[in-house]
């Protein structure tokens, strides 16, 4: 029976470590590499590294450390240095942060030199990272992505994406997704649609998924899928899809660290979804529900140009508040509000610009609105709003004014606001509760 060497003791060892080991010599070169750092740094195989320096692997910036430390002229010898965190540089030129250990390789290797052991960034490290990102209020799928990629360093893990579902829909791809087929396509069958709404996912192996996603997953390399629902307030919001080499379920402390990634998903949701209602309530009357005019101001910002505009003004509102108190004058507000947006098409926009001032828009670039659609519209609204309103069971005599400009040449809001400006002016003066426009075509 052939005797084990001790070269063959230790790299069974350091090929079973969950930790990349590189062997150099004194001069700095590779001369032996486990898998681990071959998938760590991306190259295919030990051929492809031996005899390159390790300081081709090592950032710039590290370098100088690295370099200082070796130019001491310590003897080093039956030490262990570390832990020490430098980057090291994969193949694909992507940095990455490693906590190094170094000692003198054993005399069994057959050259003097020393054995360097890299850990790839920790789940941990990736998800704070996604957590400082959340806090500074970075971009919902870039937060996703990086807490998706947080996943990779699993060692069977090649890729980590995290779907944004609207129930049984795909919204978006944040990660990596390695096969050639979209998650979108041809869905039916697939495990992320089967926990689109509810249900606890988990793993299986390609064998178990529809045929062209298992030629797709085989093409890419991948042996199995590992899924997980992503909740907030009881809502399904996303999926994450784990793509695996291997078809072992994930240990205890990976889905540990699955379960950290599943909560921080959930954060980024929630902030997101608080700063999404902040911005929206910035640009929304508090008393009205309406647009106001900083949402005015954006939708002028991003390009908003109307084919057609009604101002509009409550009149004698001056005296409700002083006959019935300011409280009776803001239900009045709501009322109004209201109905004028119960009235509204679907290329309508409502805005109070001011006190007892509103401002319609109608039509955008590409849904454009005809000078009969106006006059309907003024028509109508200044016969719903004549109609009393109740306020604590008392009858309140309302009514409104509205100015109509239109021009199908889309002329500058400002324009067109000033033209309805005047008209409503007009209609004041002609005794209130009508509308007048400033184009023959819309006069009835």
């Amino acid at each position: 029976m052939r005797r084990i060497t001790e070269l063959e003791v230790a790299r069974d060892l350091w090929d079973h470590l969950p930790l990349g080991v590189l062997v150099i010599d004194d001069l700095g070169d590779v001369r032996m590499a486990n898998e681990r750092a071959l998938l760590m740094t991306g190259w295919s195989s030990i051929d492809e590294v031996a005899g390159r320096t390790v300081f081709d692997f090592i950032v710039d910036d590290d370098l100088a450390f690295v370099m200082a430390g070796m130019d001491r002229n310590v003897d080093f010898s039956g030490v262990v240095l570390g832990p020490f965190r430098l980057r090291y540089i994969a193949r694909d030129g992507s940095t990455h942060w490693s906590e190094c250990w170094a000692y003198e390789a054993p005399p069994s290797v057959g050259f003097a030199g020393h054995v360097v052991t890299l850990t790839g960034e920790s789940v941990s490290d990736g998800l704070n990272t996604a957590m400082r990102g959340i806090a500074s209020g970075v971009e919902l799928c870039t937060s996703l992505g990086e807490i998706a990629q947080s996943l990779e360093k699993f060692p069977v893990v090649a890729t980590s994406a995290i779907l944004a579902m609207d129930d049984t829909n795909v919204l978006g791809v944040a990660g990596t997704w390695p096969l050639d087929l979209a998650p979108a396509d041809r869905m039916d069958g697939t495990p992320w649609a089967a926990i689109a709404t509810h249900g606890d996912g988990g793993e299986i192996g390609i064998g178990e998924l529809p045929p062209q996603w298992r030629e797709a997953a085989r093409r890419a390399g991948v042996n199995a899928v590992w899924t997980a629902g992503i909740d907030v307030d009881g809502r399904r919001r996303g999926v994450l899809v784990m793509w695996r080499r291997m078809c072992p379920p994930p240990t205890p402390n990976q889905r540990r660290h699955i379960d950290e990634a599943l909560a921080v998903a959930a954060l980024a949701y929630s902030q997101h979804d608080h700063r999404t209602h902040l911005a929206e309530a910035a640009q929304r009357d508090h008393l009205t529900g309406v647009g106001n005019r900083a949402r005015l101001a954006q939708a002028i910002d991003d390009g908003l140009a109307p084919s057609g505009v009604l101002y509009i003004d409550i009149d004698d509102f001056k005296a409700i508040n002083d006959r019935h108190g300011h409280a009776v004058g803001d239900q009045v507000l709501r009322t109004i509000a209201t109905r004028l947006d119960h009235l509204l098409g679907p290329h309508d926009q409502l805005f109070r610009i001011g006190g007892d001032e509103f401002l319609i828009v109608s039509g955008e670039a590409g849904r454009p609105v005809d000078a009969g659609h106006m006059a309907h519209l003024a028509e109508r609204m200044v016969e719903e709003a004549s109609q009393p309103a109740h306020v604590g069971g008392t009858h309140i005599d309302v009514g409104i004014s509205i100015g109509v400009a239109h021009d199908a040449e889309r002329p500058h809001l400002g324009t067109l606001m000033a033209r309805a400006d005047r008209e409503l002016f007009g209609a004041k003066r002609s005794g209130k509760r009508r509308w007048q426009a400033d184009s023959d075509l819309l006069l009835c």
